[in-house]
């Protein structure tokens, strides 16, 4: 199976070569404090809130009772949060006790989630 990105026909493992470095470089942009801008089907952008989503002093009240929420729907069995991005659940389960495992395509968000001291692999 081949796709066409950037003008350049590419295999489904160049392709998600070529995806997990753009999320490396999202990442990477969003921890050092810098601008994400998304692309609606309208053509209109619109920047991302990156470091809120990032979590740490930067978060709204109302983030931290959304991530309270998600957070009060795990038990003590086992998470497996996948697409972890920054960590925020998956250190937050673990600095509670509770058993959970992060997993991201993404080197970078990986270096993300164990600066934050929960445990991930890619």
């Amino acid at each position: 199976m081949s796709s066409v990105w950037a003008g350049t026909a590419m295999t489904a493992d160049t392709y998600g070569a070529a995806a997990a470095k753009s999320a490396d470089l999202i990442f990477r942009s969003a921890a050092a404090g810098g601008s994400c801008w998304a692309r609606n089907h309208h053509g209109h952008r619109r920047e991302l809130p990156m470091v809120r989503w990032m979590g740490g002093p930067q978060t709204t009240p109302q983030d931290r009772l959304a991530d309270e929420h998600v957070l009060k729907q795990c038990s003590s069995r086992p998470t497996l949060d996948l697409g972890c991005g920054p960590g925020r659940f998956t250190a937050s389960l673990q600095q509670r006790g509770l058993p959970a495992l992060g997993v991201d395509s993404s080197a970078a968000a990986v270096e993300l989630t164990r600066r934050r001291g929960g445990t991930a692999i890619r």
